[in-house]
């Protein structure tokens, strides 16, 4: 009954609320509001956290496609949420340095540029 709840549930929310991470045998739900910034690794994810990181195993232009409008991509590799952007410094080359509220920095790729601009701009 659960299951079904859960189904009827994600398909009237059109984007991705949570990742379920399976490890050994064990269930553990991390809320999409949770995540900081992901990055791509391989045939995974990392979910980063204020807590730490968690491996989720999925490609990043599926995972871009599903999250909700407060993450944006700003690289190949990385897709970060604008609730956690600290800071954003435009660095003259049509790329931007992003400094996250746990002080990790990325570094966007010119390719993001118009779209960075446009949503991160007021940051």
């Amino acid at each position: 009954m659960h299951e079904l709840y859960k189904e009827y549930n994600q398909s009237l929310t059109p984007h991705l609320t949570e990742f379920v991470i399976k490890e050994k045998g064990v269930e553990r739900v991390i809320h999409t509001n949770n995540v900081l910034y992901i990055e791509a690794s391989t045939i995974y994810a990392v979910l980063h956290q204020n807590s730490g990181k968690d491996l989720y195993r999925a490609a990043l232009h599926l995972l871009e496609q599903q999250l909700p409008s407060n993450f944006i991509r700003v690289h190949r590799s990385y897709i970060v949420n604008t609730s956690f952007v600290k800071k954003v410094k435009y660095l003259n080359n049509s790329t931007f340095m992003i400094t996250m509220e746990n002080d990790d920095v990325i570094l966007s790729s010119r390719t993001y540029k118009d779209s960075i601009s446009k949503k991160l701009q007021g940051l």
